[in-house]
């Protein structure tokens, strides 16, 4: 089970690596993938309010 840190650091790396247009798609799905956590991961990386 990944923890709020391991999240964090898996999302800046995906964010990194995927143009911005992919990562919008795959934003939604980790979105909808964590919807109880979501609001934690925003809290870190403000970036995904967009």
């Amino acid at each position: 089970m990944l923890g709020y840190d391991d999240r964090e650091m898996w999302t800046r790396v995906v964010m990194g690596l995927m143009p911005e247009q992919v990562f919008t798609q795959v934003k939604a799905l980790i979105r909808d993938t964590i919807t109880d956590d979501w609001a934690e991961l925003t809290r870190r990386i403000p970036e995904l309010s967009d």
